[in-house]
């Protein structure tokens, strides 16, 4: 049996978007090896940075439609307003009810609020690629 969802895609596109994914996953992959070796490294935090904006653009890139990439942004959006709000609280009660050393709550909230982040930009960055002018 055919597998209708991957038949209506074009072979060249998603050449394109796994050849993107293994270039995300590779770069995050090495974000991580480098900051486990050398701790605080920010070319670490820069390869993470970029291999999840490709992450998130490789993610959409079969469907090649701007709007996908606009909810992309907007939830984004919302999930980075949610850590400022709630989310550094719960982060910071975790953190002291577990007794967990070295700011853990901080590095966690920049952790997620980078990979909104990424979101938010692979969404604006998708839009604009993928935008009609019909």
């Amino acid at each position: 049996m055919k597998n209708k969802l991957l038949s209506r895609f074009d072979s060249d596109n998603l050449r394109k978007t796994l050849i993107y994914i293994v270039i995300a996953v590779l770069l995050i992959t090495a974000s991580i090896f480098i900051g486990i070796a050398k701790q605080g490294n920010s070319f670490a935090a820069i390869l993470f940075f970029i291999g999840c904006i490709m992450f998130f653009y490789a993610a959409l890139h079969p469907w090649e439609k701007a709007i996908y990439y606009f909810i992309l942004f907007v939830i984004s959006v919302i999930l980075l307003i949610l850590l400022f709000k709630v989310g550094i609280g719960i982060l910071v009660k975790i953190e002291s009810k577990l007794q967990i050393p070295n700011r853990w709550a901080e590095d966690m909230a920049w952790t997620i609020g980078g990979i909104c982040v990424a979101g938010f930009i692979a969404g604006i960055i998708g839009a604009f690629r993928f935008r009609s002018w019909d």
